[in-house]
């Protein structure tokens, strides 16, 4: 028979009761990396189709935005 003071087996998954629960009020936050990628993709979509600057000097926003997002995705959300 088994009782209250035995051990699962080695190995066992944890019962429901056992489950240590996520914790509490923490908030998500938003990457300033990704914040920052955002505004270049949203910067070189202003001036290159809506503002339709001829210049070639509008696309540093748009490498700007891929290098920041890049950044993001490799180092993952909690690099800066």
């Amino acid at each position: 028979m088994t009782g209250p003071d035995d051990q699962p087996a080695p190995g066992a998954a944890p019962s429901a009761s056992e489950a240590v629960p996520p914790p509490q009020g923490k908030a998500r936050t938003v990457n300033l990396t990704l914040i920052a990628a955002l505004a270049a993709f949203a910067v070189w979509v202003v001036l290159a189709f809506v503002a339709a600057v001829p210049a070639g000097w509008v696309h540093v926003f748009l490498a700007v935005g891929v290098i920041l997002l890049i950044r993001r995705v490799v180092t993952g959300p909690a690099a800066w």
